[in-house]
């Protein structure tokens, strides 16, 4: 279905005016396969993927596929492209009008698909950080025996400040960080050297 809708030049300040401009509330497969390869491929730069540019980019597409804005001079532009699609989002609000007035699942088809492909091309899974622990303590119970599972989960919070990757090896290494870990870890170094002391004072019997 084709829409008039009326956006806003943020630059202007207060003497911005509603500019008027056409949109659909849908578009065709072709459509939706360009928007999602164009916003994964403008976030891959020189094989390093920007996830901080995601949301932008896709909200610049959304704003080339559904509407009949002129993008013309920012396609164009040889020096800062990239500025000039982050800018041009920020200074309107035309893809918030767009994702306000899509068809019933189209926006949720488009954001699972930009997520698969980011998936596909960098081993990145778009999941939440609640589902990819889930994954992983499933992954541990049954991989490692005898792991206090209710003590890893507390140990977890401390994920949200990990400055590394959040693999299985992350979660380890926040896991060592934590308090729980230090105490029974101390808790074992008690327990080796009642050992090395039982085993000296075989040790010294024998010898007599």
């Amino acid at each position: 279905m084709q829409k008039k809708g009326y956006y806003t030049d943020f630059t202007q300040g207060e003497d911005s005016e509603k500019i008027e401009f056409d949109f659909s509330t849908n578009i065709s497969m072709l459509g939706k396969m360009n928007l999602v390869k164009k916003t994964v491929e403008r976030c891959i730069i020189d094989e390093h993927f920007f996830s901080n540019l995601l949301p932008v980019i896709f909200d610049y597409h959304i704003i080339m596929y559904f509407s009949a804005v002129d993008l013309t001079d920012i396609e164009e532009a040889e020096i800062n492209g990239i500025d000039k699609m982050c800018d041009f989002v920020r200074n309107t609000n035309i893809a918030e009008i767009i994702r306000e007035n899509m068809d019933d699942g189209v926006l949720d088809e488009l954001v699972k698909a930009v997520d698969a492909d980011v998936e596909f091309k960098t081993g990145i899974h778009p999941n939440p950080l609640n589902e990819v622990l889930s994954r992983l303590l499933e992954t541990f119970e049954k991989k490692i025996e005898n792991i206090d599972v209710e003590t890893l989960m507390e140990s977890a919070t401390k994920v949200a400040g990990i400055k590394e990757q959040l693999t299985p090896t992350g979660l380890i290494n926040a896991y060592n960080d934590s308090e729980v870990f230090n105490k029974k870890f101390k808790d074992l170094e008690e327990h080796n050297r009642e050992i090395n002391k039982i085993v000296g004072e075989i040790k010294s019997k024998d010898e007599k």
